[in-house]
């Protein structure tokens, strides 16, 4: 009987709570009724501290109101402190063009992480029984590997201590504490796919194995340490590839398949281009052949040229963007990333340039520049430098004069005489000091701040590749 009875609680997960602030997603249901109240047992041995948000999404009229009152009684009573925030979610929705179930979900998440804020853990009632049907959902609808694996223990600040725990288990610790609960009318209807598996097919597992619930858990636990396996190995190929403005494919290359659907993934993700699997298997394409293109939109390319893989579209625009950075000090290297995105018809492209700043004597820079000269942006006289560096696009009425220029030009007609691409004129980076421009790319250095033979320390700014 003993057994019986600590179902719940041996299943309760207190791991990554010791000693936090501890932010309860609290629907009311059933599941969040439980696990607010098991916290509030384990408040003092856990030395944690226990609050809750309430989400009232607007979506069923009255019971939305009932289901906000009984989560602010219930809080009442037992001395929570609660966030309450109403959205009509239906209204978000349409005006976002999403889905209703994606907006709550987003809608719900983002009033976690605010309420949790640095500090916090947010933790949520998914159980067992939740992860089963999202794992049947996911087959439904058609899955790799990630999908089979469910909903996580753990995903960055969110805790799930219920993951292990079944609703059978949950509605057993509310019986036996007499704890109440309300009950979202919506669960009931099978119009809905994820109820129809939870009232319909979920069921018919447990009559073939009635304790399909632990074999699922023990699946799930297998699955999900060899998804973090291939994963991890995708991620360090990923990060060899990035090199600025375009990924080499030399990483990639020899890989097996299982590996390179994954990159693929990351590439999408990493360009801004929709996760589809047709997507995915274009990419997948594209990283095997190491040569070609795939159209991923309207006019829209991923190409493919000379082991690197780039974005080939008309102009995009590119908003304004600047970043601000200390010279470094002689003898250190000082990094930036200056971020940005690129804003074509159909998507967004978010790119970061990783620059690397040192101060170097004169004939350390040059032997520098012969061995690295593919990387260098700019070599300035660092003594010439006045102030803070800023790293921006180019604006309306900017003007260079550079050794080689007869007098000073603005630097759109630099652009034009030197036929420097229009695509490149937006993303071209004009660093700046306190008293003005010093360098434009694909244009040169300043006059008062190229390196001559009285140069004594040079800056070189380097993109890293």
């Amino acid at each position: 009987m003993s057994n019986s009875i600590n179902r719940f609680e041996d299943k309760f997960s207190t791991e990554h709570l010791q000693g936090k602030r501890v932010v309860v997603g609290f629907s009311g249901g059933a599941d969040s009724v439980s696990l607010l109240y098991r916290l509030l047992e384990l408040r003092e041995s856990l030395n944690i501290r226990v609050e809750a948000v309430h989400l009232n999404h607007c979506l069923r009229g009255e019971e939305s109101l009932r289901d906000e009152n009984f989560v602010r009684e219930f809080c009442r009573q037992h001395a929570v402190p609660l966030k309450v925030e109403r959205i009509d979610v239906q209204k978000k929705a349409a005006e976002n063009g999403l889905s209703v179930e994606t907006c709550g979900r987003e809608e719900r998440y983002r009033l976690f992480e605010e309420a949790a804020g640095r500090d916090g853990v947010v933790v949520t009632a998914h159980t067992l029984s939740d992860n089963m049907e999202t794992v049947v959902f996911h087959m439904i609808r058609g899955t790799a590997l990630k999908g089979l694996c469910g909903i996580p223990a753990v995903r960055g600040n969110i805790v799930r201590p219920l993951i292990k725990c079944t609703r059978d288990d949950v509605e057993d610790y509310c019986h036996r504490k007499d704890l109440s609960f309300v009950t979202d009318s919506s669960n009931l209807s099978t119009d809905y796919l994820r109820n129809k598996i939870r009232m319909e097919i979920i069921p018919k597992f447990f009559e073939l194995n009635p304790a399909v619930d632990r074999s699922f858990s023990r699946m799930v636990s297998v699955l999900q340490q060899d998804e973090e396996y291939l994963d991890g190995i995708a991620c360090g190929i990923f990060d060899q590839m990035q090199k600025g403005r375009f990924l080499s494919l030399d990483p990639i290359a020899q890989q097996p398949e299982v590996v390179v659907s994954r990159v693929a993934v990351k590439i999408l993700k990493y360009f801004g281009f929709p996760l589809e699997y047709q997507n995915v298997g274009r990419v997948s394409g594209l990283l095997k052949a190491q040569e070609g293109r795939q159209e991923m939109g309207r006019d829209v390319y991923l190409k493919v040229k000379e082991h690197r893989l780039f974005v080939e579209q008309p102009s995009a625009e590119i908003p304004f963007f600047r970043w601000e950075a200390m010279p470094p000090q002689q003898g250190k290297v000082c990094k930036i990333t200056v971020a940005y995105d690129e804003i074509s018809r159909d998507f967004t492209i978010h790119r970061n340039r990783r620059l690397e700043m040192q101060v170097l004597n004169p004939k350390e820079a040059a032997h520098f520049e012969k061995i690295y000269k593919n990387l260098l942006i700019f070599a300035l006289d660092y003594d010439t430098i006045i102030g803070k560096l800023v790293f921006r696009q180019r604006q309306s009425g900017d003007q260079l004069k550079t050794l080689k220029s007869n007098g000073t030009k603005t630097v759109k007609k630099f652009f034009n005489e030197k036929k420097v691409p229009i695509a490149n004129r937006q993303r071209a980076l004009v660093v700046c000091d306190d008293r003005g421009i010093l360098a434009v790319e694909f244009l040169g250095v300043s006059k008062r701040a190229a390196v001559t033979e009285d140069t004594k320390r040079v800056l070189l700014i380097t993109e890293e590749q």
